[in-house]
């Protein structure tokens, strides 16, 4: 006979009768013992993780033998690193890709006898997030007001994104949940970090963050050689004190000298001879501006 086998483990007594034409015959005995295989099972702490950071751990703990484990023979279905295959936990095991992932184990116990087991994992794509700033890169100070939206963020795994938030380095600390938001208006000058993280229906997120500068305004101040004189043989003096930014520099001064006045004053930060037709107060206006196009008031 050939081919033998049994559906349960344990002492086999193999009996062989021979007899001759005779009537004569003999009986022989022969022993067999079939061990118990051993049982793999996979235990898999998380089996689902987003792409990002993530990293499996297996265990074949739960595997019931009559001896101990020989080896552990493990094919983690295209990891970026097999070395830990004759362990029995394998730990801070990663891939180069999201998707569905097969993971087989074989042990084999100190008689030679093995088992084979198969479980799955799924490693989830991350979403992206992406900032549209739809204003400007820079504002001057008065009156800066920015929008923001996530248009062009997207759900890799198809299901849609769940969540968005938002910090934007405003006074307070404030945190958006909405997919875009405006009216963001800074109290300070320099450069402002604003941040996204997004979440999509699997719970794997992505952050972005982008910036914008909120530039200083130019100081403008002036002074006048008098604050009155005679109508006749009256002459002033305006003399510019403007400052700009330690950034920048002035490009722009726009002198209003209120009615009546005997001169024209163009693009310069002081001048001389201002006179007037008539008596009465004068109140005179310059407005500056720098190469950044922020500008300044003074009134005298």
């Amino acid at each position: 006979i050939s081919d033998l086998t049994y559906t349960t483990a344990g002492h086999k007594k193999i009996r062989l009768i021979v007899s001759d034409g005779k009537g004569c015959d003999d009986t022989a005995w022969f022993n067999l013992f079939i061990r118990e295989n051993p049982v793999a099972k996979i235990t898999i702490p998380t089996d689902t993780q987003c792409f990002n950071y993530h990293s499996f751990g297996f265990r074949s703990s739960n595997s019931t033998i009559i001896t101990n484990v020989k080896r552990y023979t493990w094919d983690f279905g295209g990891a970026k690193s097999n070395t830990q295959t004759n362990v029995g936990s394998p730990s801070n095991i990663a891939y180069s890709s999201a998707g569905r992932k097969s993971i087989s184990l074989i042990i084999e116990d100190n008689n030679g006898c093995s088992d084979t087991t198969n479980e799955r994992i799924w490693v989830f794509e991350n979403p992206e997030a992406v900032i549209t700033n739809t204003t400007a890169d820079s504002l001057c100070l008065r009156g800066n007001s920015w929008t923001f939206n996530s248009s062009n963020s997207k759900s890799n795994s198809g299901l849609g994104l769940s969540s968005y938030s938002w910090t934007t380095q405003e006074t307070g600390n404030p945190v958006y949940s909405t997919s875009s938001i405006n009216g963001i208006d800074y109290k300070s000058t320099g450069s402002k970090k604003i941040t996204l993280i997004v979440e999509d229906a699997n719970k794997c997120k992505d952050t972005t963050q982008s910036a914008v500068f909120v530039k200083a305004h130019p100081q403008a101040s002036f002074n006048i050689s008098a604050t009155d004189s005679c109508l006749r043989g009256h002459t002033f003096s305006v003399n510019g004190q403007n400052s700009a930014a330690a950034t920048s520099k002035l490009s722009k001064f726009i002198w209003s000298l209120d009615t009546g006045s005997l001169i024209s004053v163009g693009n310069v930060n002081s001048f001389n001879n201002l006179k007037y037709r008539t008596i009465g107060g004068r109140t005179i206006r310059l407005i500056i501006q720098d190469v950044n196009g922020c500008y300044d008031t003074s009134y005298n």
